[in-house]
């Protein structure tokens, strides 16, 4: 059975006796100068190595002026972030895919902030996803899954993974079935690649700080890769159709390879996510 938290952060306390998370893989802030956005959005294909695998593409924003109408403020962002196509402009789902090469340790943290909005004239008749953040290739990985409930009011987090024997579970393992249209969250999972499984899931509010942590034992990785095989990329996904757009926005994408504790060690899994929102706002202050 998976282990459930809840906490804020600002009262979190972390006690670690392992080195220390150290952005050595890769990050995305989206910001100048690395990246070039704009009001109206400029491609993010070809920017910093991201590519579209099929699709529409994902381009790169200013908050201000954004053409969404997003008018939630991100604590940890800075000036850009990435979402699918304008509304009116897309004509399928929009992908931002970046690949990866992991270079030390099975256990590896893929995070990111998200901000889900439906671009409907009457948002409440949204239907089916909103998007998707994967673990490429999808099909020996897992998928975060962000989908409308009804009325869509609020939206689902899940996750599309195996048991243990390989069959997908279902209903989807659900993280938290009530997130707010237009307000920005984070996701954080750590997957053991040695144990082909997602051992950590953490989901906070990044206006309240209100954090759910769920340490699941049966969230396999789909179609059982063999042990120890790592994965060569992950991609940002904005679900199109003819009648339902969407924006699902991203920003502060980390993929790090981390430390396996000691049997000695204490730490507080949840550190991950402190420790990235922390350094974040110091690279933007410094």
């Amino acid at each position: 059975m998976a282990a459930v938290r809840h906490m804020t952060l600002a009262a979190v306390v972390v006690v670690c006796s392992i080195a220390p998370l150290a952005f050595g893989d890769f990050t995305a802030d989206f910001e100048a100068p690395d990246y070039n956005g704009s009001a109206a959005g400029t491609l993010l294909t070809g920017q910093q190595g991201w590519y579209l695998p099929s699709g529409d593409d994902y381009n790169l924003y200013t908050y201000a002026d954004n053409p969404f109408g997003m008018t939630a403020v991100n604590p940890t962002g800075g000036d850009q972030f990435a979402a699918g196509l304008p509304p009116g402009v897309g004509t399928t789902h929009g992908r931002g895919q970046h690949d990866e090469t992991l270079t030390a340790g099975s256990r590896v943290l893929y995070g990111y902030d998200f901000n889900g909005k439906s671009l409907l004239a009457d948002p409440s008749l949204a239907a089916s996803n909103v998007g998707s953040f994967s673990v490429q290739p999808s099909g020996e990985s897992y998928i975060a899954l962000m989908i409308w409930n009804s009325p869509a009011d609020t939206y689902r987090f899940e996750y599309i993974v195996d048991d243990v024997l390989g069959e997908g579970i279902s209903p989807n393992p659900v993280v938290s079935s009530a997130l707010e249209p237009d307000h920005w969250y984070r996701a954080e999972a750590i997957v053991d690649y040695d144990l082909n499984r997602v051992i950590q899931s953490t989901l906070i509010d990044l206006e309240t700080l209100e954090e759910t942590t769920i340490m699941p034992e049966d969230w396999f990785l789909r179609d059982q890769p063999s042990a120890g095989e790592l994965s060569t990329g992950f991609r940002m996904f904005n679900f199109w159709a003819a009648e339902q757009s969407n924006m699902l926005a991203f920003d502060n994408v980390v993929v790090q390879s981390i430390p396996i504790p000691e049997p000695s060690t204490f730490c507080l899994l949840g550190a991950g996510a402190m420790f990235v929102i922390l350094t974040l706002r110091r690279r933007r202050t410094a």
